[in-house]
């Protein structure tokens, strides 16, 4: 059980008890039985040969055999969130190759957004308003796969634009915005409007 009361769209597992992968689920991946590995860059995963998983529904969420999912006789920890009108925001875009790229629609001007390339390699973008609290070629993004310190640049990198109702893609980076690329997409309000901050 999630405790949620609607169908979760990411969900971030692993083992609490010693060593294991970080497993990603997302909405926005092929079906709800494949997934990504936080700590790596490969594409997303069909795991339905690890065991029967599945849909997650409005109060539970399956797991099979598989690392940070689920083994034997050890302890897994799990996050869930699911989209809330004007609070968050979750799914899937294609990139666009140019850097007047995807527009993303959300609802609300994101404060935090987070991005993934899932049919190739690529990185956990993180992008957010605090760092970069204008629309300028000064883009400045964290990974959450790299130890690495915050990386910057032009129009050429993994650019993030913050609007009032999305975001735009800004970057020609296969990262983010590479020509009929797959990405997915987790957005967190910068001012919710029905519900107070969330972070």
């Amino acid at each position: 059980g999630h405790g949620l009361g609607k169908t979760p769209e990411l969900i971030i597992s692993m083992r609490s008890d010693g060593t294991s992968q970080r497993i990603f689920r997302h909405t926005g991946l092929t079906s709800h039985q494949y997934v990504l590995q936080v700590e790596t860059t490969g594409s997303e995963t069909d795991k339905s040969g690890n065991g029967s998983m599945s849909a997650p529904n409005a109060t539970t969420f399956d797991t099979n055999y598989t690392d940070g999912l689920d083994t034997n006789g050890h302890t897994f920890i799990f996050m869930a969130w699911t989209s809330i009108p004007g609070y968050s925001a979750f799914g899937r875009y294609n990139g666009t190759g140019n850097n007047q790229g995807a527009f993303v629609y959300t609802g609300f001007r994101p404060k935090l957004v987070q991005l993934r390339r899932i049919d190739g390699s690529g990185s956990y973008l993180v992008s957010n308003s605090v760092r970069r609290p204008f629309n300028d070629e000064d883009y400045r993004e964290l990974y959450w796969n790299s130890t690495s310190s915050e990386q910057t640049g032009t129009n050429t990198h993994d650019g993030v634009d913050y609007l009032s109702n999305g975001f735009r893609l800004r970057g020609t980076n296969a990262g983010s915005q590479g020509s009929n690329n797959q990405y997915i997409y987790s957005a967190w309000a910068d001012i919710p409007f029905r519900y107070s901050n969330p972070f």
